[in-house]
């Protein structure tokens, strides 16, 4: 099997950032927080892993086990990544580069912000 992102015309957003999560324990959670502007695209390229997410109005939980698909989160959703299976490998397409200030990592700040967007 071969997978490849080139050209992406139907692609939600242009990448800026490719990265990856692997040798997470299962009990473990990553993520936890949204961001202010940065949409993402996770897809479980080995492994499996659940994904719970939060808009601000409605809460879904999402089990990704194949990598032939993938979870559009856009900006201004909470995220937590958990569940992991031992050989979990979760890659993570962003349409922005990494800044710290783009984050919001408090449940609390992230209810107040999608309040009032």
């Amino acid at each position: 099997m071969l997978t490849s992102v080139q050209n992406c015309e139907n692609f939600p957003f242009e990448i800026k950032r490719v990265f990856w999560i692997y040798d997470v324990p299962s009990a473990a959670q990553r993520g936890g927080h949204a961001h202010t502007s940065c949409d993402e695209l996770l897809i479980a390229v080995n492994g499996s892993f659940d994904v719970a997410v939060d808009d601000g109005r409605n809460k879904y939980t999402y089990h990704m086990n194949n990598s032939r698909v993938g979870l559009f989160i856009p900006a201004s959703v909470w995220c937590e990544l958990l569940n992991f299976s031992k050989d979990c490998v979760c890659l993570v397409m962003a349409s922005q580069t990494y800044s710290e200030e783009g984050y919001i990592n408090s449940y609390e700040e992230f209810k107040h912000f999608s309040e009032h967007k």
